[in-house]
């Protein structure tokens, strides 16, 4: 799929599918999907990209469960990032933090609560 050669990623693994296989088309998603597809991954979506379904579930369905640590766009643990009581990233906070700071943070991305109150 177009998607893995771009991320230089497999796409035929079961990981997050659970044995089923097959592909979407870009213009199968939602708008807010396409959106949130090309935020995650940084490849421009078309309506006529074909998308393995792995993909899909990766970086759509299961991206922000997979997140487990603060993505620390301040740099305030560098050795190592916190693991609890994260709050996942919005559109609009990803916006203000990318104005704020100029990370390159993802929506669905997680922070931890001092990241949180230091941007707010």
């Amino acid at each position: 799929c177009e998607i893995g050669q771009y991320l230089k990623e497999n796409c035929h693994l079961p990981v997050y599918t659970k044995g089923k296989s097959g592909y979407i088309s870009g213009s199968d998603l939602i708008q807010e999907d396409q959106e949130l597809f090309t935020l995650r991954t940084g490849v421009p979506l078309q309506p006529s990209s074909q998308i393995y379904l792995h993909h899909k579930m990766k970086f759509l369905d299961k991206f922000a469960e997979k997140q487990r640590r603060c993505s620390d766009p301040l740099n305030l643990h560098p050795g190592k990032a916190r693991t609890k009581n994260l709050r996942i990233i919005t559109r609009d906070c990803c916006e203000r933090l990318r104005e704020l700071t100029g990370s390159a943070v993802k929506p669905g991305e997680k922070l931890c609560p001092t990241c949180a109150i230091r941007i707010n």
